[in-house]
């Protein structure tokens, strides 16, 4: 089926871009701000600080993951993966964005919306590509 066909298009750069690049430095200053917080704590785990950013470190090494695996993948499994990663982005700006009350919280999150936006356009291209595939086999 078309669906199955593997491709090593736009998206699997793009998605070497955001794990090598964008989000290995996130996740970095994840676990120092992490280590920080780790520091200074008999338990951190009754700080809600550290749990809530354990919690956010956490989905978002989850988003990365998944944006990771799909390289080399059918379309079908890479729209699935790329679709979810770009659902937890989206939620954890959204949280970040309700935590401080407004849209300026954006610009603390400034790679994280570059990768939200290499995303858009991986997903595209994975969208194109099933498209055209369809358009062939009809």
């Amino acid at each position: 089926m078309w669906l199955n066909v593997k491709h090593t298009r736009m998206e699997d750069r793009l998605a070497k871009y955001i794990i090598n690049v964008a989000g290995a430095s996130y996740l970095l200053t994840g676990c120092l701000f992490l280590g920080i917080l780790l520091a200074f704590k008999d338990n951190p785990f009754e700080d809600s600080l550290f749990v809530k950013s354990l919690i956010l470190l956490i989905v978002y090494a989850i988003s990365l993951v998944l944006i990771h695996v799909s390289k080399g993948k059918s379309l079908r499994s890479k729209a699935i993966m790329w679709s979810i990663s770009i659902v937890l982005h989206l939620g954890i700006m959204g949280y970040i964005i309700y935590q401080f009350g407004d849209i300026a919280a954006l610009v603390l999150m400034l790679a994280e919306c570059v990768i939200l936006a290499l995303q858009l356009v991986g997903i595209t291209s994975i969208g194109f590509q099933i498209y055209k595939g369809a358009e062939q086999n009809a």
